[in-house]
């Protein structure tokens, strides 16, 4: 944690003095170093992105830009199947109320199964970043 907590400071340090390589070559340590760490991650994730940034690597720029916002914004575990679970039960009772969409359990019965897969996908390789 030490290490990772110099390195984060190494990484500020040359941000603030403009210097990208350098900033980039410490804060990327530091997922490597406590993978785990949710607040130092963050951290480290968003001033990559600003070194990334300075450096002129605008794909690197939005790609650390965007982990940061969806890793911090609830969609990681449990965050996937939360909203899977309120979208799916939003999307039955909506069907079942309108009498025109009839929503059958075999429908049901197909539908289930492909949402589930498509949440392990999303889980497993997360979202594009178009």
């Amino acid at each position: 944690m030490e290490e990772a907590v110099a390195a984060l400071a190494r990484g500020e340090r040359a941000l603030g003095e403009k210097n990208a390589k350098a900033a980039i070559e410490a804060l990327s340590k530091i997922e490597t170093l406590v993978p785990r760490e949710y607040k130092l991650n963050q951290r480290a994730g968003l001033l990559l992105s600003e070194a990334y940034k300075l450096a002129g690597d605008n794909a690197r720029y939005l790609e650390y830009k965007n982990r940061v916002w969806w890793w911090g914004r609830g969609l990681r575990w449990p965050g996937w199947y939360i909203i899977a679970y309120l979208s799916a039960r939003s999307a039955y009772f909506d069907a079942k109320e309108d009498d025109e969409a009839a929503f059958s359990m075999s429908e049901a019965g197909v539908v289930a199964p492909l949402w589930v897969g498509l949440l392990f996908l999303l889980v497993e390789y997360g979202l594009p970043d178009y």
